[in-house]
């Protein structure tokens, strides 16, 4: 996925279980992860320059279902996996009607 000559990495994630907030936690590490290995990884570079694409410009997103508006503790979660992916340049979206 691209926008321009920026290359994205993004990160998709369901909820599962109780543990819903340990999962989108992980997802922002693989997030971080997957587009720091595109930035630094030399030896492939190419294939995105072949593309128009700049690697060292590569950014990433974690998607998942959008979290009940009625559920306080789902939106804390939320705000808190928000400030998270902040720290890291990480962007957060929800996709809404996703079942």
């Amino acid at each position: 996925m691209h926008l321009g000559d920026v290359p994205y990495v993004v990160e998709l994630k369901e909820p599962s279980g109780s543990r819903v907030g340990q999962g989108y936690r992980h997802a922002i590490t693989q997030a971080v992860l997957y587009r720091e290995f595109i930035r630094r990884a030399d030896t492939i570079h190419h294939w995105f320059t072949n593309k128009g694409l700049d690697p060292c410009k590569c950014r990433a997103i974690v998607a998942f279902p959008e979290l009940p508006k009625s559920h306080k503790k789902k939106q804390m979660l939320l705000r808190q996996h928000e400030t998270l992916g902040k720290a890291f340049g990480i962007e957060i979206v929800e996709i809404k009607g996703f079942e």
